[in-house]
C-alpha cells in the first residue's frame, strides 16, 4: 500500500515551473522568426502562456495589454500554445485590445512537446510567469485571474536585481 501511495504521489507532475528555476527555450514570433528566451535580459518579463482554444485567454491578453501600458518596468510576452499560428493569428484578429509582443510555439498542437509542458511544467491555460532578467522565475500564476497582483511578482523581480 505504502510503495502505490508513493507512485501515485511520483505520479503527480508539479503545476507550474518552480519559483528560483530558470526557463529556456526557444520560440517564433508572429510573424516566424526565431526568438530565444536568452535576450530576455533588458527588463523582467510577463510571460502569458495562452492559446485560442482556451476560454480565459481573449480576457487575459486585454488585461495583460492594460497592464503593459500602465506598468512599463516589465517586458510583456505572450506565447501561444498548442495551436498553428494561422489560427493564432485569425483569433487575434478577432479580439479588440491586445497590444502585446506575441510569440509562438514551435511544438504547436503537440501539447507533450510544448514550452508550456516540456519547460513550464503546466496544462492549466491561460497562466503568467514573471521572469527576472537572468530568466529565473519569481513567481506565477497558474490559471490567471484578473486579481492576480502581476505587478507585486514584477517589483519582486526587480528587487532581485538591485
Amino acid at each position: 500500500m505504502v510503495a502505490t501511495l508513493l507512485a501515485a504521489v511520483a505520479m503527480v507532475q508539479a503545476d507550474g515551473l518552480a519559483v528560483g528555476e530558470r526557463a529556456e527555450f526557444e520560440a517564433k514570433t508572429i510573424a516566424g522568426a526565431l526568438v530565444v528566451s536568452s535576450t530576455l535580459t533588458a527588463k523582467p518579463t510577463v510571460l502569458v502562456l495562452w492559446g485560442p482554444w482556451s476560454s480565459g485567454s481573449a480576457r487575459t491578453l486585454v488585461d495583460l495589454t492594460r497592464l503593459a501600458k500602465a506598468d512599463n518596468r516589465a517586458r510583456f510576452v505572450a506565447l501561444a500554445s498548442w495551436d498553428e499560428p494561422e489560427n493564432v493569428r485569425a483569433f487575434l484578429a478577432t479580439v479588440s485590445g491586445v497590444d502585446l509582443e506575441v510569440w509562438t510555439d514551435p511544438a504547436m498542437k503537440d501539447a507533450s512537446a510544448s514550452i508550456a509542458v516540456r519547460i513550464f511544467k503546466t496544462r492549466r491555460f491561460p497562466s503568467v510567469f514573471v521572469l527576472d532578467r537572468s530568466q529565473r522565475v519569481v513567481g506565477s500564476f497558474v490559471g490567471y485571474k484578473a486579481s492576480d497582483d502581476i505587478g507585486g511578482l514584477v517589483t519582486k523581480a526587480i528587487g532581485r536585481e538591485g
